[in-house]
């Protein structure tokens, strides 16, 4: 007998088996059959290390650790969704209506200052964007926009200048 023959009897024989214990354990449908998949391609790969009296066992032990592992990733998923759920009940709970107002007027403001700044000198806006918006350091920002260190530090100084002069006494007063 061939290892494929081999391999598709023991398949016949124990896959809706080994299926009905994935899904007792994990009840879903497709993350059981893709269980079950993956312990039988193990099970293909290792055919030749497991005797044919263990057969059995070493299925569903293999699909119990793929039943651990699916728990625990679908377990670390919830924890990260329940964290980021918290974090916004927080931030909404914190905001007061006095705080919401002064963030839609720093918003108004921040979106005025990018506007004229645009109008004004488009490379300044392109520069303001990449080193303040995006966050991104000035050699990174430099190499983006294609243009050196040094252009890119004095365009950046003069588009703060402008945007001090002009908004700075507005800005204070937020």
């Amino acid at each position: 007998m061939t290892k494929d023959e081999k391999f598709t009897n023991y398949y016949q024989t124990f896959s809706d088996t080994v299926y009905r214990y994935t899904y007792g354990k994990i009840k879903q449908i497709e993350t059981a059959q893709d269980i079950t998949q993956q312990v039988f391609y193990l099970f293909f790969q290792n055919m030749d290390q497991v005797p044919d009296s263990m057969v059995k066992p070493w299925l569903f032990l293999c699909s119990k650790n793929k039943v651990i592992d699916e728990v625990r990733r679908m377990e670390s998923q919830r924890k990260a969704l329940y964290k980021g759920y918290l974090s916004e009940i927080l931030t909404v709970s914190e905001d007061n209506t006095e705080r919401l107002v002064e963030r839609i007027v720093q918003e108004q403001l921040s979106f005025r200052i990018l506007c004229d700044l645009r109008n004004k000198n488009e490379s300044w806006y392109r520069i303001i964007e990449a080193v303040c918006v995006m966050e991104l350091s000035q050699e990174e920002a430099a190499e983006c926009l294609g243009i050196s260190r040094q252009v890119l530090t004095a365009k950046l100084y003069r588009a703060r200048h402008y945007l001090w002069g002009k908004y700075g006494a507005e800005y204070k007063a937020l």
